[in-house]
């Protein structure tokens, strides 16, 4: 639940400005973790917490990556692993 709270609130805001963020953003899992975390945080500076989420939006980047080779998954308690990352 807080996840969702998280990322509607970040989705939100990066919709007040999305012209910057959509087009800069490596949004593939293989670009997010090629993109240095200071960077991740630079493109997303205007959101809250940048910092924090930059860091996490590498954390489970990775963890998708290597526990479920790629794919987000579907089921809850999967999902709330990613929670944590």
């Amino acid at each position: 639940m807080v996840l969702l709270k998280t990322v509607r609130a970040t989705v939100s805001a990066v919709s007040a400005f999305s012209g910057r963020v959509i087009t800069d953003l490596p949004i593939m899992l293989s670009g997010i973790l090629a993109t240095p975390e200071a960077e991740l945080a630079q493109i997303i500076s205007r959101v809250g917490f940048h910092n924090t989420k930059a860091r996490h939006l590498r954390a489970t980047a990775q963890i998708i990556t290597d526990q479920y080779n790629g794919e987000v998954p579907g089921k809850i308690r999967q999902l709330n692993v990613l929670s944590r990352g």
